[in-house]
């Protein structure tokens, strides 16, 4: 019995040892097996592909609405123009002086009203001159107003912040008018 009561001591003592901390007794946790990947030309990084189409937000076709030599084109393909700059200018010398022609036939035209006005408040004209007289003041006025609109066409300034993505002339090409139905499409 005494042999009995030797193994079964024996057996508690080894049961004692396994606490499983193992042989090391400072604390510190084991080592991590990391795994390792070299990096080189011919390594295969998995890739995704996408089908999708991308729209711009607004898109414009900007064109002169009257014809002329061009004289600035400074946006480039693929630059960003800020809302309000200046995108194209024509030559406006010859606007110009079609803006002032009118100009002085329209105060002709005023001052041939007035003195007519007068005229005809003492009975000295008939009221079908003044009347033609006064055709011609507002005809003058016409031809004014529509000299400075097209002056004013003789640039195009950016809609928006914008992306120039083609350019369809070069810097001092003749430009012709386009109507004006066809000028800008969103």
């Amino acid at each position: 019995m005494k042999a009995a009561w030797g193994v079964g001591a024996l057996l508690l003592l080894a049961l004692a040892g396994c606490d499983g901390k193992g042989d090391d007794e400072s604390g510190e946790p084991e080592p991590r097996v990391v795994k390792l990947i070299e990096v080189g030309a011919q390594t295969h990084v998995p890739s995704r592909r996408f089908v999708g189409r991308v729209e711009a937000v607004r898109t414009v076709d900007l064109s002169f609405r009257v014809g002329g030599h061009l004289v600035e084109l400074p946006p480039r393909q693929g630059e960003v123009i800020p809302r309000g700059e200046t995108i194209a200018r024509l030559d406006a010398t010859d606007y110009e002086l079609a803006a002032r022609r009118a100009e002085a036939e329209y105060e002709l035209a005023r001052r041939e009203m007035q003195r007519t006005r007068q005229l005809l408040e003492s009975n000295s004209v008939a009221q079908s001159t003044f009347d033609e007289v006064r055709t011609n003041y507002e005809l003058a006025a016409v031809q004014r107003d529509s000299a400075r609109q097209d002056l004013s066409y003789t640039s195009i300034e950016a809609p928006f912040d914008a992306l120039v993505t083609r350019r369809l002339v070069e810097n001092h090409s003749n430009v012709p008018p386009i109507p004006q139905s066809s000028a800008c499409r969103t």
